[in-house]
This record gives C-alpha cells, sequence and structure tokens, in this order.
C-alpha cells in the first residue's frame, strides 16, 4: 500500500511510520525487561508464570459514580 502511495501523487503521510515506532517501542521494552528479569532468572521457577502488578490500584480507592434518573 505504501508503493502505491508514493506513485499515486496522494499527499504525504503526516509523521514517522507508526511501525516504526511500535518496532522501536518493542525493542526499548525487551531490553529493559531483560535488565530487570536478569538477577532474579534463578530464583523464579519457569513454569509458573510471573504475576507482577505493582501499578494497580485497589478497588476502593476508586472514586464511584451513579446516574441517577429523576422521578417526577
Amino acid at each position: 500500500a505504501l508503493k502505491i502511495r508514493e506513485s499515486c501523487n496522494c499527499p504525504s503521510l503526516s509523521g514517522p511510520d507508526p511501525r516504526l515506532i511500535f518496532r522501536l517501542n518493542m525493542q526499548r521494552l525487551l531490553e529493559s525487561y531483560k535488565g530487570r528479569e536478569a538477577p532474579n532468572s534463578t530464583k523464579q521457577d519457569p513454569s509458573k508464570p510471573k504475576l507482577d502488578f505493582p501499578h494497580t490500584q485497589k478497588v476502593e480507592d476508586m472514586p464511584v459514580t451513579f446516574a441517577v434518573k429523576p422521578t417526577n
């Protein structure tokens, strides 16, 4: 599709290729994960998945809003 777009005199796409951005972000994510995982790699059983959710928020801390229909 990109090759056809180059020859059709269509306006250029804005910004960088999203596939490139995704690939670079994935590489950074994997590198940071490998760097974090290396010291603890011998401590964890490889057959069990690592369940680590440090940024989760408790349900009771989240504000709740209810929509009320007026009765007239």
